[in-house]
Protein backbone atom coordinates (compact mmCIF):
# COMPACT_ATOMS: atom_id res chain seq x y z
CA UNK A 1 0.00 0.00 0.00
CA UNK A 2 2.89 2.37 0.80
CA UNK A 3 4.33 1.87 -2.67
CA UNK A 4 0.96 2.60 -4.26
CA UNK A 5 0.55 5.77 -2.19
CA UNK A 6 4.04 7.00 -3.10
CA UNK A 7 3.39 6.29 -6.78
CA UNK A 8 0.11 8.22 -6.59
CA UNK A 9 1.84 11.17 -4.94
CA UNK A 10 4.49 11.18 -7.66
CA UNK A 11 1.77 11.16 -10.33
CA UNK A 12 0.00 14.08 -8.64
CA UNK A 13 3.26 16.03 -8.45
CA UNK A 14 3.98 15.34 -12.13
CA UNK A 15 0.46 16.38 -13.14
CA UNK A 16 0.54 19.53 -11.01
CA UNK A 17 3.94 20.41 -12.44
CA UNK A 18 2.70 19.87 -15.98
CA UNK A 19 -0.44 21.97 -15.48
CA UNK A 20 1.40 24.78 -13.71
CA UNK A 21 4.21 24.91 -16.28
CA UNK A 22 1.73 24.88 -19.17
CA UNK A 23 -0.19 27.85 -17.80
CA UNK A 24 3.02 29.78 -17.08
CA UNK A 25 4.19 29.31 -20.67
CA UNK A 26 0.73 30.24 -21.98
CA UNK A 27 0.87 33.36 -19.81
CA UNK A 28 4.06 34.47 -21.53
CA UNK A 29 2.55 33.76 -24.96
CA UNK A 30 -0.56 35.78 -24.10
CA UNK A 31 1.56 38.65 -22.81
CA UNK A 32 3.55 38.61 -26.06
CA UNK A 33 0.23 39.12 -27.88
CA UNK A 34 -0.29 42.34 -25.97
CA UNK A 35 -2.99 40.97 -23.66
CA UNK A 36 -2.80 41.02 -19.87
CA UNK A 37 -2.45 37.32 -18.94
CA UNK A 38 -4.12 37.86 -15.54
CA UNK A 39 -7.13 39.37 -17.30
CA UNK A 40 -7.21 36.49 -19.81
CA UNK A 41 -6.88 33.78 -17.18
CA UNK A 42 -9.48 35.53 -15.04
CA UNK A 43 -11.91 35.08 -17.92
CA UNK A 44 -10.70 31.50 -18.39
CA UNK A 45 -11.30 30.30 -14.83
CA UNK A 46 -14.46 32.31 -14.15
CA UNK A 47 -16.04 30.98 -17.35
CA UNK A 48 -15.11 27.34 -16.69
CA UNK A 49 -15.54 27.08 -12.92
CA UNK A 50 -16.91 30.38 -11.62
CA UNK A 51 -20.65 29.75 -11.84
CA UNK A 52 -23.22 26.96 -11.96
CA UNK A 53 -23.64 27.55 -15.69
CA UNK A 54 -19.87 27.47 -16.24
CA UNK A 55 -19.43 24.26 -14.25
CA UNK A 56 -22.36 22.67 -16.10
CA UNK A 57 -20.81 23.64 -19.43
CA UNK A 58 -17.45 22.24 -18.31
CA UNK A 59 -19.07 18.92 -17.38
CA UNK A 60 -20.94 18.90 -20.71
CA UNK A 61 -17.66 19.21 -22.61
CA UNK A 62 -16.04 16.70 -20.25
CA UNK A 63 -18.64 13.97 -20.87
CA UNK A 64 -17.43 12.78 -24.32
CA UNK A 65 -13.80 13.17 -23.22
CA UNK A 66 -14.41 10.89 -20.24
CA UNK A 67 -16.20 8.30 -22.36
CA UNK A 68 -13.51 8.23 -25.05
CA UNK A 69 -10.81 8.11 -22.37
CA UNK A 70 -12.53 5.20 -20.59
CA UNK A 71 -12.61 3.29 -23.86
CA UNK A 72 -8.91 3.86 -24.32
CA UNK A 73 -8.25 2.34 -20.89
CA UNK A 74 -9.16 -1.02 -22.46
CA UNK A 75 -7.19 -0.68 -25.69
CA UNK A 76 -4.10 1.03 -24.26
CA UNK A 77 -3.95 -1.49 -21.40
CA UNK A 78 -3.85 -4.20 -24.08
CA UNK A 79 -1.03 -2.27 -25.79
CA UNK A 80 -3.25 -1.46 -28.75
CA UNK A 81 -2.80 2.20 -29.73
CA UNK A 82 -6.27 3.25 -30.77
CA UNK A 83 -6.19 6.70 -32.39
CA UNK A 84 -9.63 6.14 -33.90
CA UNK A 85 -11.83 7.48 -31.11
CA UNK A 86 -12.95 10.36 -33.32
CA UNK A 87 -14.33 8.06 -36.01
CA UNK A 88 -15.86 5.68 -33.48
CA UNK A 89 -17.60 8.62 -31.80
CA UNK A 90 -18.94 9.86 -35.15
CA UNK A 91 -20.32 6.44 -36.08
CA UNK A 92 -22.10 6.23 -32.75
CA UNK A 93 -23.52 9.69 -33.37
CA UNK A 94 -24.58 8.79 -36.93
CA UNK A 95 -26.63 5.74 -35.96
CA UNK A 96 -28.18 7.63 -33.03
CA UNK A 97 -29.31 10.42 -35.37
CA UNK A 98 -30.60 7.98 -37.98
CA UNK A 99 -32.71 6.05 -35.48
CA UNK A 100 -33.68 9.18 -33.57
CA UNK A 101 -35.17 10.69 -36.71
CA UNK A 102 -36.68 7.56 -38.24
CA UNK A 103 -38.31 5.80 -35.28
CA UNK A 104 -41.21 6.58 -32.97
CA UNK A 105 -40.95 4.92 -29.57
CA UNK A 106 -41.54 5.83 -25.94
CA UNK A 107 -38.51 7.19 -24.08
CA UNK A 108 -38.07 4.11 -21.91
CA UNK A 109 -37.49 2.06 -25.07
CA UNK A 110 -35.97 4.72 -27.33
CA UNK A 111 -33.02 5.78 -25.20
CA UNK A 112 -31.83 2.23 -24.33
CA UNK A 113 -32.12 1.34 -28.03
CA UNK A 114 -29.95 4.31 -28.97
CA UNK A 115 -27.37 3.34 -26.36
CA UNK A 116 -27.26 -0.20 -27.68
CA UNK A 117 -27.01 0.97 -31.30
CA UNK A 118 -24.27 3.53 -30.63
CA UNK A 119 -22.38 1.04 -28.47
CA UNK A 120 -22.57 -1.51 -31.28
CA UNK A 121 -21.64 0.78 -34.16
CA UNK A 122 -18.72 2.30 -32.25
CA UNK A 123 -17.60 -1.22 -31.37
CA UNK A 124 -17.80 -2.35 -35.00
CA UNK A 125 -15.72 0.66 -36.06
CA UNK A 126 -13.15 -0.36 -33.46
CA UNK A 127 -13.32 -4.05 -34.39
CA UNK A 128 -12.26 -3.57 -38.04
CA UNK A 129 -8.72 -2.25 -37.38
CA UNK A 130 -8.55 -4.48 -34.29
CA UNK A 131 -8.89 -7.70 -36.24
CA UNK A 132 -6.47 -6.40 -38.86
CA UNK A 133 -3.95 -5.87 -36.08
CA UNK A 134 -4.58 -9.19 -34.33
CA UNK A 135 -4.69 -11.40 -37.43
CA UNK A 136 -2.54 -9.61 -40.03
CA UNK A 137 -0.27 -7.43 -37.87
CA UNK A 138 -1.45 -4.26 -39.65
CA UNK A 139 -0.29 -1.14 -37.80
CA UNK A 140 -3.27 0.03 -35.73
CA UNK A 141 -2.13 3.64 -35.54
CA UNK A 142 -2.46 3.98 -39.31
CA UNK A 143 -5.72 2.04 -39.67
CA UNK A 144 -7.54 3.70 -36.76
CA UNK A 145 -6.41 7.14 -37.89
CA UNK A 146 -7.48 6.55 -41.48
CA UNK A 147 -10.88 5.26 -40.41
CA UNK A 148 -11.51 8.61 -38.73
CA UNK A 149 -11.59 10.20 -42.18
CA UNK A 150 -13.94 7.53 -43.49
CA UNK A 151 -16.32 8.28 -40.62
CA UNK A 152 -16.11 12.02 -41.33
CA UNK A 153 -17.17 11.41 -44.93
CA UNK A 154 -19.99 9.12 -43.80
CA UNK A 155 -21.33 11.89 -41.57
CA UNK A 156 -20.93 14.43 -44.40
CA UNK A 157 -22.96 12.18 -46.71
CA UNK A 158 -25.73 11.87 -44.14
CA UNK A 159 -26.01 15.57 -43.33
CA UNK A 160 -25.57 16.82 -46.89
CA UNK A 161 -27.64 14.22 -48.70
CA UNK A 162 -29.36 11.18 -47.20
CA UNK A 163 -30.70 12.68 -43.96
CA UNK A 164 -30.43 16.38 -44.76
CA UNK A 165 -33.17 18.50 -43.23
CA UNK A 166 -35.64 19.62 -45.88
CA UNK A 167 -35.85 23.34 -46.62
CA UNK A 168 -32.48 24.36 -45.16
CA UNK A 169 -29.18 25.29 -46.76
CA UNK A 170 -27.20 24.11 -43.75
CA UNK A 171 -25.61 20.63 -43.81
CA UNK A 172 -27.53 19.05 -40.96
CA UNK A 173 -30.21 16.47 -40.27
CA UNK A 174 -33.60 17.15 -38.82
CA UNK A 175 -34.12 17.15 -35.06
CA UNK A 176 -34.35 13.76 -33.40
CA UNK A 177 -37.59 12.81 -31.66
CA UNK A 178 -38.21 14.37 -28.26
CA UNK A 179 -38.44 10.86 -26.79
CA UNK A 180 -34.89 10.16 -28.01
CA UNK A 181 -33.36 13.16 -26.24
CA UNK A 182 -31.44 12.73 -22.98
CA UNK A 183 -32.84 14.57 -19.93
CA UNK A 184 -31.19 17.83 -18.86
CA UNK A 185 -29.72 17.63 -15.35
CA UNK A 186 -29.63 21.37 -14.53
CA UNK A 187 -32.31 23.64 -16.03
CA UNK A 188 -31.11 26.37 -18.42
CA UNK A 189 -27.82 24.53 -19.05
CA UNK A 190 -26.67 21.92 -21.56
CA UNK A 191 -25.61 19.39 -18.93
CA UNK A 192 -27.42 16.17 -19.78
CA UNK A 193 -27.85 12.68 -18.38
CA UNK A 194 -24.89 11.48 -20.42
CA UNK A 195 -22.59 12.78 -17.69
CA UNK A 196 -24.23 10.47 -15.15
CA UNK A 197 -23.82 7.60 -17.61
CA UNK A 198 -20.12 8.47 -17.97
CA UNK A 199 -19.60 8.31 -14.20
CA UNK A 200 -21.47 5.01 -13.94
CA UNK A 201 -19.37 3.59 -16.77
CA UNK A 202 -16.18 4.76 -15.02
CA UNK A 203 -17.15 2.62 -12.02
CA UNK A 204 -17.94 -0.34 -14.31
CA UNK A 205 -14.65 0.02 -16.20
CA UNK A 206 -12.72 0.07 -12.92
CA UNK A 207 -14.47 -3.09 -11.76
CA UNK A 208 -13.99 -4.89 -15.09
CA UNK A 209 -10.32 -3.97 -15.57
CA UNK A 210 -9.12 -4.49 -11.99
CA UNK A 211 -11.56 -6.92 -10.41
CA UNK A 212 -12.30 -9.53 -13.08
CA UNK A 213 -10.36 -12.28 -14.84
CA UNK A 214 -11.24 -10.63 -18.16
CA UNK A 215 -9.59 -7.37 -17.10
CA UNK A 216 -6.58 -9.22 -15.73
CA UNK A 217 -6.05 -10.95 -19.07
CA UNK A 218 -6.26 -7.63 -20.92
CA UNK A 219 -3.66 -6.13 -18.59
CA UNK A 220 -1.36 -9.14 -18.93
CA UNK A 221 -1.77 -9.09 -22.71
CA UNK A 222 -0.52 -5.51 -22.77
CA UNK A 223 2.02 -5.86 -19.99
CA UNK A 224 3.84 -8.90 -21.35
CA UNK A 225 2.35 -10.56 -24.47
CA UNK A 226 4.96 -13.33 -24.50
CA UNK A 227 4.26 -14.31 -20.90
CA UNK A 228 0.52 -14.06 -21.58
CA UNK A 229 0.74 -16.49 -24.49
CA UNK A 230 2.96 -18.79 -22.44
CA UNK A 231 0.31 -18.73 -19.71
CA UNK A 232 -2.39 -19.82 -22.15
CA UNK A 233 -3.98 -16.45 -22.84
CA UNK A 234 -5.21 -15.93 -26.39
CA UNK A 235 -3.66 -12.48 -26.82
CA UNK A 236 -5.22 -11.89 -30.27
CA UNK A 237 -8.68 -12.48 -28.78
CA UNK A 238 -8.15 -9.98 -25.96
CA UNK A 239 -6.69 -7.37 -28.27
CA UNK A 240 -9.81 -7.64 -30.44
CA UNK A 241 -12.15 -7.49 -27.44
CA UNK A 242 -10.34 -4.43 -26.09
CA UNK A 243 -10.71 -2.66 -29.43
CA UNK A 244 -14.43 -3.42 -29.53
CA UNK A 245 -14.97 -2.04 -26.01
CA UNK A 246 -12.80 0.98 -26.75
CA UNK A 247 -14.81 1.83 -29.86
CA UNK A 248 -18.12 1.06 -28.14
CA UNK A 249 -17.53 3.60 -25.35
CA UNK A 250 -16.51 6.21 -27.92
CA UNK A 251 -19.74 5.41 -29.76
CA UNK A 252 -21.71 6.22 -26.60
CA UNK A 253 -19.88 9.56 -26.50
CA UNK A 254 -21.28 10.23 -29.98
CA UNK A 255 -24.77 9.37 -28.78
CA UNK A 256 -24.40 11.93 -25.99
CA UNK A 257 -23.56 14.67 -28.46
CA UNK A 258 -26.59 13.89 -30.63
CA UNK A 259 -29.17 13.04 -27.97
CA UNK A 260 -27.92 15.37 -25.25
CA UNK A 261 -26.38 18.46 -26.88
CA UNK A 262 -27.20 19.07 -30.55
CA UNK A 263 -30.33 16.90 -30.92
CA UNK A 264 -29.32 16.36 -34.55
CA UNK A 265 -26.31 15.30 -36.61
CA UNK A 266 -24.15 18.10 -37.97
CA UNK A 267 -20.77 18.51 -39.61
CA UNK A 268 -18.16 19.37 -37.01
CA UNK A 269 -20.12 17.57 -34.29
CA UNK A 270 -16.83 16.84 -32.53
CA UNK A 271 -14.10 19.48 -32.10
CA UNK A 272 -11.61 16.64 -31.73
CA UNK A 273 -12.93 14.70 -28.73
CA UNK A 274 -11.39 11.51 -30.09
CA UNK A 275 -7.91 13.04 -30.17
CA UNK A 276 -8.26 14.92 -26.89
CA UNK A 277 -9.44 11.64 -25.36
CA UNK A 278 -5.99 10.16 -26.01
CA UNK A 279 -4.39 12.91 -23.91
CA UNK A 280 -7.08 12.52 -21.24
CA UNK A 281 -6.38 8.78 -21.02
CA UNK A 282 -2.61 9.31 -20.78
CA UNK A 283 -2.83 12.09 -18.19
CA UNK A 284 -5.38 9.99 -16.30
CA UNK A 285 -2.80 7.17 -16.13
CA UNK A 286 -5.21 4.74 -17.83
CA UNK A 287 -7.23 4.63 -14.61
CA UNK A 288 -10.97 5.48 -14.56
CA UNK A 289 -10.63 7.92 -11.65
CA UNK A 290 -7.76 9.69 -13.37
CA UNK A 291 -9.68 9.74 -16.66
CA UNK A 292 -12.71 11.37 -15.01
CA UNK A 293 -10.56 14.06 -13.35
CA UNK A 294 -8.54 14.69 -16.51
CA UNK A 295 -11.76 14.84 -18.56
CA UNK A 296 -13.21 17.51 -16.26
CA UNK A 297 -9.93 19.45 -16.42
CA UNK A 298 -9.94 19.37 -20.21
CA UNK A 299 -13.62 20.23 -20.33
CA UNK A 300 -12.74 23.35 -18.34
CA UNK A 301 -9.88 24.10 -20.72
CA UNK A 302 -12.27 23.97 -23.68
CA UNK A 303 -14.82 26.25 -22.01
CA UNK A 304 -12.17 28.67 -20.74
CA UNK A 305 -10.31 28.80 -24.06
CA UNK A 306 -13.55 29.52 -25.93
CA UNK A 307 -14.36 32.33 -23.49
CA UNK A 308 -10.87 33.83 -23.85
CA UNK A 309 -11.22 33.78 -27.63
CA UNK A 310 -14.50 35.67 -27.44
CA UNK A 311 -13.72 38.20 -24.70
CA UNK A 312 -9.94 38.65 -24.67
CA UNK A 313 -9.09 38.29 -28.39
CA UNK A 314 -7.03 35.16 -27.68
CA UNK A 315 -6.90 32.73 -30.64
CA UNK A 316 -9.21 29.74 -30.31
CA UNK A 317 -6.18 27.54 -31.00
CA UNK A 318 -5.36 27.79 -27.30
CA UNK A 319 -7.91 25.02 -26.89
CA UNK A 320 -5.25 22.80 -28.47
CA UNK A 321 -2.12 24.54 -27.16
CA UNK A 322 -2.87 24.19 -23.44
CA UNK A 323 -3.55 20.39 -23.48
CA UNK A 324 -0.44 19.80 -25.59
CA UNK A 325 1.73 21.78 -23.20
CA UNK A 326 0.24 20.04 -20.17
CA UNK A 327 1.07 16.65 -21.66
CA UNK A 328 4.62 17.69 -22.62
CA UNK A 329 5.42 19.17 -19.21
CA UNK A 330 3.77 16.32 -17.33
CA UNK A 331 5.86 13.75 -19.20
CA UNK A 332 8.94 15.87 -18.57
CA UNK A 333 8.11 16.04 -14.83
CA UNK A 334 7.71 12.26 -14.70
CA UNK A 335 11.03 11.79 -16.48
CA UNK A 336 12.79 14.05 -13.96
CA UNK A 337 11.21 12.18 -11.02
CA UNK A 338 12.20 8.79 -12.46
CA UNK A 339 15.80 9.91 -13.07
CA UNK A 340 16.12 11.16 -9.51
CA UNK A 341 14.77 7.85 -8.20
CA UNK A 342 17.31 5.93 -10.30
CA UNK A 343 20.18 8.11 -9.03
CA UNK A 344 18.93 7.79 -5.46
Amino acid sequence: YLGTILKSIESIIAMAGGIGSAFVVCGFIIAAMGVNPFFAFGIFFSSAFGSIYGIADTLTWATPLILVGLGLVFSFRARYWNIGGEGQLLMGAAIAAWLGIGLKLPSYLFIPLLFLASFSFGGIWGFIPGILKAKLRVNEIITTLMMNFVAIFVVSFLVEDLLKEAGTLFPRTGTIALEAQLPILIPATRLHFGFVIAIILAVIVYFVVWKTVFGYKIRVTGGNPVAARYGGINTAKYVILSTILSGALAGIAGLGEVAGVHHRLVNGLSPGYGYFGVIVAIIGKLHPVGVVLAGILFGGIMVGSTAMAGRAAIPGAFMFVIPALILIFMLASESIINRRKQKG
